[in-house]
């Protein structure tokens, strides 16, 4: 049997697949977790071209979702291949958690070729009746965005939008990416321009009229509070928490979920608030103050004490990725919400 013919590539073009893992290097993701299946086995060698990257293989799909799940939790991005139809509905546990804990993530699904797709095929890990989407529809309620590479033309477009909108908004997103283009070529000067992480602007008049309200709140409050929740960590802002901390001096807490999103030996840390389960000085702490700034709250059952939070006051700051409420008397939409 003759060898397969090679493309003749430029000294600027990579393939599509090693593209992706160039991205995903240049966010900070080197260990790519997965399991091998017959539609991503040609992109999984894309993995041993990039210098810094490597394949953690794991026993189990699901496994290998929550282990990019926690990935994501100490690097602030994950990344999880598996193979179209069984190997991705495999996944599904894991990314659906990840979709819930604000946990940013990227889906890859390698899929049969377009060909394939356009022609019926009936092939093994589909449903039997040429559906060969019904698996990527079925991502939509559990990731924040989701796109199949359709040509190669748009191919490098997709996976920088990808990436941006699971690292910024600290969501799984989905990729489905045929298989028929892992070794197309693509032009390397792309990896030049780095994919734009940074949030879109305020509404400067909005941001403004706000801050002086929340100052306002600030001078007021005689008995304020810092509460501080998981999202803090997920969006990476442990480090303006502590600058507020330090310039306001407010007696600081946090939730379950919140822990470690403040350095429990700093002296204006008062402990752990999960509603009426919390210590009593801590429950008294929070549920007196006249003033609470929640900074990236996620008031499931489990992180209020099953909804057994008790504050005395309607005096509270809301601070959120995407907004940020003051008492239902002033709203600041700050980034998109997904599309239904």
């Amino acid at each position: 049997m003759p060898p397969k013919k090679q493309q003749k590539t430029k000294p600027s073009q990579i393939t599509l697949g090693r593209y992706l893992f160039e991205r995903l290097k240049q966010v900070s993701v080197t260990s790519i977790f997965g399991v091998p299946g017959d539609f991503n086995l040609a992109l999984l060698d894309k993995i041993y071209e990039v210098d810094g990257v490597r394949w953690v293989g794991n026993s189990n799909e699901l496994n290998a979702s929550y282990s990019a799940d926690g990935y994501s939790r100490v690097k602030g991005f994950g990344a999880l291949i598996t193979t179209f139809g069984v190997g991705e509905l495999s996944a599904v546990n894991g990314v659906a958690g990840a979709y819930a804990e604000h946990v940013g993530m990227i889906h890859v699904v390698g899929m049969p070729s377009i060909s394939a797709s356009q022609h019926k095929l009936l092939l093994h890990h589909t449903l039997g009746d040429a559906r060969f989407q019904a698996f990527y529809h079925m991502s939509r309620h559990i990731s924040w965005k989701q796109a199949m590479i359709e040509n190669i033309e748009s191919g490098p477009a997709v996976i920088d939008e990808l990436i941006k909108v699971g690292c910024v908004q600290k969501r799984p997103v989905y990729l489905g990416f045929p298989c028929n283009f892992f070794d197309e070529l693509v032009d390397a000067n792309l990896l030049n321009t780095p994919i734009d992480l940074t949030l879109a602007p305020n509404d400067p008049e909005a941001e403004d009229e706000l801050l002086d309200v929340i100052k306002h709140k600030f001078t007021k409050a005689e008995n304020p509070i810092i509460l501080v929740d998981s999202c803090a960590t997920r969006h990476s802002v442990r480090e303006y928490v502590k600058k507020l901390i330090e310039i306001t001096q407010f007696p600081t807490f946090t939730t379950p979920m919140g822990k470690s999103s403040v350095d429990e030996d700093n002296p204006r840390f008062g402990g752990v608030y999960v509603g009426a389960l919390s210590k009593p000085d801590v429950k008294e702490a929070v549920e007196s103050a006249d003033l609470i700034v929640s900074i990236g709250g996620l008031l499931s059952d489990f992180n209020t004490g099953s909804f057994s939070y008790n504050y005395h006051t309607t005096n509270v700051i809301e601070m959120h990725s995407d907004h940020c409420k003051l008492q239902f008397q002033l709203q600041l939409k700050t980034t998109s919400s997904p599309k239904d």
